[in-house]
């Protein structure tokens, strides 16, 4: 495993911790299979800005891992 990998686990472990209303491992996933995305969000109570943030703190924390890579540009929410 390594260091970049540790890193974005923390990054999205912390996310998590700190803001989902429900446990994943607890959530109906098959159930839910055919929810748009959105809808899936406001039940875990997923914020997009909230995931703005993270993805914008993993792509300045690793710059240059290819997961990383795939996270979108987005604006800073304060822009």
């Amino acid at each position: 495993m390594r260091d970049s990998d540790v890193i974005a686990f923390d990054l999205g472990f912390n996310l998590g911790q700190g803001s989902l209303r429900q446990d994943l491992a607890e959530f109906p996933f098959e159930e839910n299979m055919e929810s748009p995305l959105g809808e899936l969000r406001r039940m875990l109570d997923v914020h997009r800005d909230q995931l703005r943030v993270a993805y914008r703190t993993e792509r300045l924390l690793l710059p240059d891992t290819e997961e990383s890579r795939r996270l979108p540009l987005l604006p800073s929410p304060t822009a």
